[in-house]
Parts: C-alpha cells; sequence; structure tokens
C-alpha cells in the first residue's frame, strides 16, 4: 500500500458524496468519499492511501485527462516478473509503487532515473490516518 501525506484545504458535500482538496507541499490532490470521518477538517493533516494498481503512470503531464492527481516522479527501480511489472517511484522524498501487466511495462520502455507522471483517480484515494488538529 502507498501513503501519501497531505492537509485537507477544502472540503465540499452534497448528501452522501464528499470532494475533498488536499495539499502535499506544492502538490494539489483531489479525494471523493461517500462517507467521511468527522475529524477530517479543513486543517487536518492526513495519510492517504493508494494501491499500487491503481496508479497508472505517462511520459508527461496529460491535460484533456478526467483524472486530477497527476504526480510527478522519479523511477527509482523496475522490477519484471512472468506477468506483472513493478515501478518503484519517488514523490516527494516518498516512495511509491505502480504494478501494471509486463506487457504495458514493455510499452512504455521507461528507465531507471526518468521522470513520470503517475496518475491517481480521485476515487482511488483513501484516508488511512488523521491527525488532530
Amino acid at each position: 500500500m502507498n501513503h501519501i501525506y497531505a492537509s485537507v484545504t477544502k472540503i465540499q458535500s452534497v448528501e452522501n458524496l464528499t470532494l475533498i482538496t488536499l495539499k502535499t507541499q506544492e502538490q494539489s490532490l483531489q479525494m471523493m468519499a461517500l462517507a467521511l470521518d468527522s475529524a477530517v477538517i479543513v486543517g487536518s493533516k492526513v495519510i492517504l492511501s493508494v494501491k499500487a494498481f491503481n496508479i497508472a503512470l505517462a511520459k508527461k503531464a496529460q491535460t484533456s485527462l478526467s483524472i486530477s492527481n497527476q504526480l510527478p516522479c522519479t523511477v527509482k527501480k523496475i522490477e519484471k516478473g512472468s506477468l506483472l511489472g513493478s515501478i518503484t517511484l519517488t514523490f516527494q522524498e516518498r516512495t511509491l509503487e505502480s504494478l501494471m501487466s509486463l506487457e504495458a511495462l514493455e510499452k512504455m520502455q521507461m528507465s531507471v532515473g526518468e521522470n513520470l507522471i503517475a496518475l491517481i483517480p480521485e476515487s482511488e484515494l483513501s484516508i488511512v490516518e488523521v491527525e488532530a488538529c
């Protein structure tokens, strides 16, 4: 499981759907939630979680995608298995992992040290820990 440290900057709710805007250093993120813990308020420091299979990668920033969470990363390590590939990334001094099919990995022709964009849908982020304000 990947973890990203962030602060809540905005919360918008309509019925049971909540859109949370977060900031991690200079990067803005968005997260959708169906139920939001009452401890999460503007100003809260949180730890976000995302599964490795839910991080897609792109060679450059995409302005016409519906995925707003586009994190600039550097490839730290690439491991190839018989079916899957694991790409270890560095994002703001943290390590993230992306998993993809070996075929997709080979199509991307990425290399260690290369800069990529990690794409994370808003619905795939979750809050695993909340620090009190």
